[in-house]
Formats: structure tokens, sequence, C-alpha cells
């Protein structure tokens, strides 16, 4: 999903866009004026950058696309069938990396003009590493949690090379020890970190829903056709030695902040599992767009500048940063 939130006079509004498939986005000119991708009579059609340019041998990926609503009757294809092929169903496209190598899918009108062409590359998967956003976007030697936590923790599976293959889920086998289990996705804490106005960066690999049980070792292990190759040791803890806030954005008036519970236990392991319920000091300059999110929130800065003082209070501890807000550059 990529997520969109504008300002207006009464607070935020917040929508999504869902780059799944299609979407239109017509500007009714021939150019693009919005700091993201969209598509115009001149160019009716663009791939986003959520179609994966390296996938799995074995797996599928969604090609994600923009495509102008008058543009009636467009369709993707693959140059050579025998690395990728395309499939559509209704207005989505899947590919299907059947073969080793590179090739090129290219987007045609109904009369047969090109529209856009994007390179894909298959490899088969090598090796695989696990990351928590909190922690970074890097493969993490350890991870500690706490009792109950339900986390997304992300899959990076990697070709020879080093590149990180998209539409690996069907590929790559997760294990699961330790009282450690698979969640729905949707029924663990969301933290994306950052903040875009139109867009956030596409991240690389895939999510899946943990949920840690009792305390004690496990492990996240990762294995295609039997073989393993990469796994993730975890140890579920009491509570995290270290638990601050850490906050993304410009602190700004009109503007989102991104707020979010960090930690790590006594080893300097990161923690997951941080909760908390957020208030703001005072609470007149700010607005908690989320609060349901327990892990991390949006903050949205209102139209006064001044210090505000943002807290979580957690089932151990309370913790709290200051933030100043200053006026927001007029061009």
């Amino acid at each position: 999903m990529r997520a969109l939130v504008l300002s207006s006079g009464l607070g935020l509004l917040a929508g999504c866009f869902d780059v799944g498939g299609d979407l239109d986005l017509d500007l009714g000119g021939d150019s693009c004026f919005l700091p993201a991708p969209c598509v115009s009579t001149r160019h009716p059609f663009r791939f986003l950058d959520e179609t994966p340019a390296n996938v799995a041998l074995g797996g599928e990926a969604e090609v994600a696309y923009l495509a102008l609503d008058t543009l009636m009757g467009f369709d993707i294809a693959s140059l050579d069938p025998g690395v990728v092929t395309v499939e559509r169903r209704g207005r989505d496209f899947v590919m299907h990396a059947v073969g080793a190598g590179s090739t090129v899918i290219e987007a045609r009108a109904a009369d047969g003009s090109m529209l856009e062409t994007r390179g894909v590359s298959v490899g088969r998967v090598a090796s695989v590493g696990f990351a928590f956003t909190p922690a970074g976007e890097q493969p993490l030697a350890k991870l500690a949690a706490l009792p109950g936590a339900r986390e997304r923790i992300r899959v990076l599976p990697r070709d020879a090379g080093g590149s990180i293959l998209g539409g690996a889920e069907a590929v790559v086998a997760l294990g699961f020890t330790g009282g450690v289990a698979r969640i729905d996705l949707n029924a663990a804490q969301l933290r994306p970190g950052v903040f875009e106005l139109f867009s956030a960066p596409v991240a690389a690999g895939y999510d899946v829903g943990v949920e840690f049980g009792a305390l004690g070792g496990g492990t996240i292990a990762a294995s295609v056709g039997g073989a393993a190759v990469g796994s993730l040791p975890l140890e579920v803890v009491a509570a995290a030695k270290d638990v601050a806030l850490r906050v993304n954005g410009r602190a700004e008036t009109k503007s989102v902040l991104v707020v979010g519970l960090v930690g790590s236990d006594a080893n300097g392991v990161p923690v997951a599992g941080l909760v908390g319920d957020f208030a703001a000091t005072p609470a007149e300059l700010v607005a908690i767009v989320s609060p349901e999110d327990r892990g991390e929130v949006l903050v949205g800065t209102l139209a006064t500048p001044g210090v505000v003082t943002i807290s979580a209070t957690l089932a151990d501890r309370v913790v709290s940063t200051v933030i100043a807000i200053s006026e927001r550059p007029t061009w």
C-alpha cells in the first residue's frame, strides 16, 4: 500500500492508494507536477517501483503500474517467456519467474504502440536474512522480543550476487521453533518507520507476522527446496534494558512526524514488542493521528510553533521525548 496523507484546516486526512494493481492518476495535461509517480496524456502508463527488477526463480510477483483511465485495452508481456511469463488477472498482471536469466517486460497499447518497458532478472535464492524495521533495514544477527509480542519481521531473500529477490514467498519455506509462531500479517504491529507525503520508499523483501511466546530461545529458519539458506536466532526476554522514542521527520508546523518505540536488551540486541499509550503535552500543538498503533504513531503538527513532549506509557516505564516545532517556511 502507498500511503497518502493530506494536511487541511480540519487536521489530517488519511487515505491509501492500493498499487498492487493499477491506479489511475490523471492530472489532465501533458506533465506530472506532483512529487510522485503519475500519468498524463503524454505518458499514459508507468511501471511503479513496486514491480521488482529481480525475481526469485519459481516465484511470482505482481506488476504494479499506473494507467490513465482513458488507456483502454493495453497489455503487458515478456520478451522471453523462457525466463518470465506474464499472466493477466482482470486488470492485474502477475510475473511468473520460470527460468534463470534476464528479459524485458513491455506494456503496449491496443494499437500495438509501446508504452513502457522494464528489465527483469530471475535468480535462485542463495541466502535469506531477516530484518526488523525499528532496528534498521540490514539483516539482524539476533533479535530479542517481549512475551506475547506480535511483530512484522522482514524476510530478505538474496541471489548469489547479493541482490534481493522479489516474489520469493512461494519459494522460501519458513520454520519456527521455541514458542515462536507465524500469524496473519494484519494482526502484527505496523511500524513503517518513515512518512512520505505521496509515497513511501519501496522496502526490499517481504513481511511476515510473528508472535513470540514464553521466555526462552527460538529461531526463524528459512529453506528452499529443503536446503537451509538462513536463520534468525531469537530470545524472548522479560523486559528491555533501554527504551527510547525515535522521531523521524522535520519538526515544522503543518507537518507529519513518525514517533516510535525502540529498545535493546542488556547485550545491545534490538527488542521487538515495545508498545505503549502515546500522549502529547501540550496537546493543542499536535494531533496523534494513529493512536491505535501502540508501537509507532503519526504525529501531525498544527499551525502553532512551540515545544511539545511526546510520551509513551509502557507496562514497566514511561519514556518521552521533547520536540521543538519551528515555523514552516513559506516559499
